[in-house]
């Protein structure tokens, strides 16, 4: 099968492999065949030579059909009466999912969101490339046209999430659009998101200025003055007892603690206050006497004090002077930052430290605690089963951050930045820039952006060799290697796999990572090497669990390989037996990562033994658990099922082929077929049948 890549970077696959042409006009020349309908010779000869008279430009024109015809399959570009166009059999295009934009995920919306032919353009075709901007302004007005409108359904209906979601990406595609812009801002002041708002201004006035040279209108600066003149701001009753006068130094101690604004333990009030030991505890029991703090836990399970009142602590933060207040939160930062910036912290430590970069610390500070921020959420969210400690890992799945709040995130660290670069000669934080770039190659992957994310990875990589920063070297080989993966790219796992190894050989997660992939690499080529590389990944996960480290995430990932390798040799037994005990794992650490993938799997064993029943339990609780990350062969799996079990329910025939054609996007993602494309094959015969 042939599969016409026409959004975002162009491509052409055959069967999922790349295909290469000896001309760029005849790849030129596949494209103008993608638009509807049969296409005239002259008007084809026109547009790709415009400078040659009609017999030249007709005998190059057979010529490329020719080439045209030797690289792709037989039959797949047809001729009648002197009109070309493709089999609709053997070539399939992405314009087929423009037909039902509403029922893809948000992430295969936004990608359907990119430029017609992006980046595509022939040196000596001035007719060639005025067709493709034709083309791209209409099927960009076409995409806003569904898109917007399936927005004001969604408000209608008081679904302001989903009409949120749908508007981001019409402003993505179109960033220069003021009516999207504010219809966008209204919506999110309906959903109470005063931070996604100003970013979105703020966003889109920077895209008006550098890209048109214009400032937002009139219309659009009243609106977004409006919203904060209409927010309701929550106020609580006066407490009286905040007029009680305190000896200076249980002020002190209740000004600390304001500033913390978390449960403190006495050791790091004592390192940022005025006091020692001894008079801190003097001061802490009168406050607890008179009932203003009380016994508490920090984060990590110490005793800690807390101030009562949400109240009462807001107010004493802002009677503090602006000076001490920028002393005290630049003592915290101090204490509280970690040594390494590659350690993980809690969710609510994260936001803690960007509190106190931004009221006591430096530039710097501020975006290298948001650059910590992110590495948390880009690879907690982003990678399915992410090399982080169960405890936090746990905190991450309970605090509820999304995928927008990457989004927010990024674009807060490239407006400082953008700041540091203006006010400082020379570059200070040349590390967390190179994270950053790898950061941001994670995330526009799992976006979907696979070209983008690509070449941030690896522009993280080069500069990171270059300056031998080994951690962040590994961190964007790390996100090469998952993309790898989830094209299905055997060639790109090895050679990624191998250059990992080298850079983390003594990191024993990157280990086992590394040890995981080339198993299954191996795997159908070279069993007994694939099951000692796999042994050998689990040795190192198990290593770790003994020395009291749980990676509960990385362990079920090994499971999940182990899995695979008895199912390519057609041990379903064994392979049910792997699958169950890497979700139990998960389920016993209480890590809800990557339990969709299992019970998708076990669905999939049961159809393979004609277990209806237990595929559809199965189906169902993949539904209950699923992410976001669906794409590649992953995407084709979880449609897959969802589709056989919706047919085994008795379920609609528009809902089954609404599964059959996420499926179909998600394997327009692999680089080669696979055996998840062997097995949609499979289904879409079972369903005709």
């Amino acid at each position: 099968m042939i599969f016409i890549r026409l959004f975002g970077s162009p491509s052409i696959t055959r069967d999922g492999t790349p295909l290469t042409f000896p001309f760029k006009k005849v790849e030129a020349l596949a494209y103008l065949l993608t638009s509807p309908g049969r296409h005239d010779r002259r008007r084809l000869a026109h547009l790709l030579w415009p400078d040659k008279d009609e017999e030249r430009s007709l005998k190059n024109l057979r010529n490329a059909l020719y080439r045209l015809r030797v690289t792709l399959p037989k039959n797949a570009v047809l001729s009648k009466e002197g009109r070309v166009f493709l089999s609709p059999d053997g070539v399939k295009t992405e314009l087929e999912f423009m037909e039902n934009l509403s029922s893809l995920p948000e992430r295969d919306l936004r990608r359907m969101g990119q430029p017609f032919l992006d980046g595509f353009s022939l040196d000596d075709g001035e007719e060639f490339n005025r067709w493709t901007q034709e083309r791209r302004d209409t099927l960009r007005k076409r995409y806003l046209d569904e898109v917007i409108s399936e927005a004001q359904k969604a408000g209608e209906k008081g679904d302001d999430a989903r009409a949120t979601s749908l508007l981001q990406n019409a402003l993505s595609a179109a960033p220069w659009d003021e009516e999207i812009a504010r219809e966008l801002m209204k919506s999110l002041k309906r959903k109470g998101n005063l931070p996604k708002v100003v970013a979105t201004y703020t966003e889109f006035s920077k895209t008006l200025r550098d890209e048109m040279g214009l400032d937002p209108s009139p219309a659009t600066v009243d609106l977004y003055r409006s919203i904060f003149r209409t927010m309701d701001v929550p106020s609580e009753e006066t407490d009286e007892r905040y007029h009680i006068e305190l000896p200076r130094s249980d002020r002190d101690l209740l000004e600390t603690l304001s500033v913390f604004g978390t449960a403190t333990s006495l050791e790091d009030l004592e390192a940022c206050s005025n006091q020692n030991g001894k008079n801190l505890e003097e001061s802490a029991l009168r406050l607890e006497e008179k009932g203003l703090i009380s016994l508490s836990r920090s984060s990590k399970s110490a005793l800690a004090l807390r101030i009562n009142s949400s109240q009462l602590e807001r107010s004493l933060y802002e009677s503090i002077s602006p000076f001490k207040r920028a002393l005290i939160h630049r003592k915290i930062l101090k204490l509280k930052t970690p040594c390494s910036i590659w350690t993980f912290s809690p969710p609510e430590d994260c936001r803690n430290l960007i509190r106190h970069s931004d009221n006591g610390g430096s530039l710097e500070d501020r975006i290298s605690t948001r650059i910590r921020y992110l590495r948390l959420l880009s690879i907690g969210l982003c990678q399915g089963y992410p090399p982080i400690a169960d405890p936090i890992l746990i905190k991450l799945e309970e605090d509820g951050v999304s995928h927008s709040d990457i989004d927010d995130l990024t674009i807060s660290i490239r407006d400082l930045l953008g700041r540091l670069e203006t006010g400082y000669g020379g570059d200070r934080i040349p590390q967390q820039r190179r994270m950053f770039t790898c950061l941001s190659g994670f995330h526009s992957v799992w976006k979907g952006l696979i070209d983008q994310g690509k070449a941030e990875l690896e522009l993280a990589l080069e500069k990171s060799v270059e300056a031998e920063d080994h951690e962040t070297a590994s961190e964007a080989l790390c996100g090469l290697c998952l993309m790898a993966i989830r094209l299905s790219d055997r060639r790109a796992i090895g050679d990624y796999s191998e250059m990992l190894l080298q850079k983390g050989k003594d990191n024993p997660l990157t280990r086992a990572l590394c040890y995981r992939l080339q198993g299954e690499n191996a795997n159908g080529k070279d069993p007994q090497k694939a099951i000692d590389l796999t042994e050998r990944a689990m040795a190192e996960i198990e290593n770790l669990r003994a020395s009291g480290f749980g990676y509960t995430a990385m362990e079920a990932m090994v499971w999940g390989g182990m899995s695979a390798m008895a199912m390519e040799t057609g041990e379903f037994g064994e392979s049910e037996r792997c699958l169950r005990k890497g979700l139990s794992r998960l389920i016993g650490g209480g890590i809800r990562h990557g339990r969709w993938i299992f019970h998708s799997a076990l669905a999939y064993i049961a159809w393979k033994k004609s277990d209806v029943k237990s595929m559809s339990d199965e189906a169902a609780k993949a539904k209950e658990s699923v992410d976001e990350v669906i794409y590649g062969d992953l995407g084709i799996l979880y449609n897959g099922i969802q589709a056989l079990a919706a047919a085994a329910g008795g379920q609609s025939r528009e809902e089954v082929n609404c599964h059959i054609g996420r499926a179909r996007f998600s394997a327009s993602w692999l680089n080669g077929e696979n055996r998840t494309v062997q097995f949609l094959k499979e289904v879409e015969k079972k369903l005709k049948s």
